[in-house]
This record gives C-alpha cells, structure tokens and sequence, in this order.
C-alpha cells in the first residue's frame, strides 16, 4: 500500500472555514494519517489535528506590493 504524505512546513487551507494554516505535524496509525496544523486565531496560537479530506494545498502564488511600470507606460510619459 502507498500512502502520500503531506509535508511538514505545507501552506494550507482547510475546506470549513477557509483558515489559513500551515501543517506542523503528521501521524501515521495503521492505514489512517492525520495533520496536525498550526494557525493563529484572535491573536492566538491555536494546533488542531485533522485529516487530508478536511484541507487544500494553499497555492497561491506570492507578489511583491506596489507598483509596476511598463516599458510602454515609460515611453509616453518620457514623449510629452
């Protein structure tokens, strides 16, 4: 039998609730693996365990804040 296992470190989301989490631990009992997942909740730090059909990976891709200049958006105001 093969089972996948999530990563330690993982960035995920779980389904009720949409919390963002981050999973901190994984056990292994016979044919069952739970996730042990840390967040922060109302400024606290709260683990909770729970199983791979209860979160999605988080993929979101991550972008720098501010502003990004085109090289045509430079071009006009360079021409004025």
């Amino acid at each position: 039998m093969s089972i996948t296992i999530v990563q330690p470190g993982t960035k995920v989301i779980t389904v009720i609730g949409e919390i963002k989490a981050i999973v901190s631990g994984v056990c292994i009992r016979n044919e069952s693996v739970s996730y042990e997942i840390a967040y922060f909740l109302a400024g606290h730090h709260v683990t909770e365990w729970i199983y791979r059909y209860e979160f999605e990976i988080d993929n979101t891709s991550k972008r720098s804040a501010g502003f990004k200049t085109f090289e045509s958006e430079t071009k006009l105001l360079t021409e004025n």
